[in-house]
């Protein structure tokens, strides 16, 4: 995989922390737990 192919895959999301965490919270529901300001997702 080479930079150009990543970003089809992955896109980049231009969020600061909190929107991030938000958008987190609302659109992935399994249980999620924010420590140390990352977030673990417990699947």
């Amino acid at each position: 995989m080479n930079g150009g192919t990543v970003l089809a895959y992955a896109p980049v999301y231009r969020l600061d922390d909190e929107d991030f965490k938000q958008s987190m919270l609302k659109n992935a529901k399994p249980e999620l737990l924010i420590k140390n300001h990352s977030l673990v997702i417990q699947m």
